[in-house]
């Protein structure tokens, strides 16, 4: 059933369905933990490759213990020459790197399924600060215009 499967990869939509990754796959935290996604090509075509090696109706074979996935993510690290990074650090990676693209916070929030703006405000508001000063600089700057 679909409350079975971790992923749920539309066809030939940009979207990703996700529910939450823990020992087993559980109902999700709240409402807006249930969402879509939008992701570029280049992923659809690796989760397409992955769901292609696998004889199972599901993306990824549940539960995916906590040690392989630091196992492969201290890997990854290693070949790539970059700082080691936990799984969730990823999703902090994503959302920082999102907000200094200047992409809008609210967009960001309910990509990421918080269940308001407050909690990504509260969360990465040490970003936020940086990019303060920098927006600080451009009211200046349009203000003398």
């Amino acid at each position: 059933s679909n409350s079975d499967q971790l992923f749920e990869v539309p066809i030939p939509s940009n979207t990703i369905m996700r529910s939450q990754l823990m020992k087993k796959v559980t109902p999700p935290k709240n409402v807006s933990s249930v969402r879509r996604v939008a992701i570029t090509k280049k992923l659809i075509d690796v989760l397409r490759w992955i769901k292609g090696c696998s004889n199972s109706d599901q993306l990824f074979e549940v539960p995916i213990p906590s040690n392989t996935i630091m196992r492969r993510m201290e890997i990854m690290t290693s070949e790539l020459g970059i700082n080691q990074i936990r799984f969730h650090g990823l999703r902090h990676s994503h959302v920082s790197y999102l907000l200094h693209n200047n992409i809008d916070i609210s967009y960001i929030s309910k990509r990421v399924g918080h269940l308001n703006v407050t909690i990504t405000l509260t969360t990465y508001a040490h970003i936020l600060k940086e990019k303060e000063q920098a927006q600080d600089e451009l009211v200046l700057k349009i203000m003398e215009k």
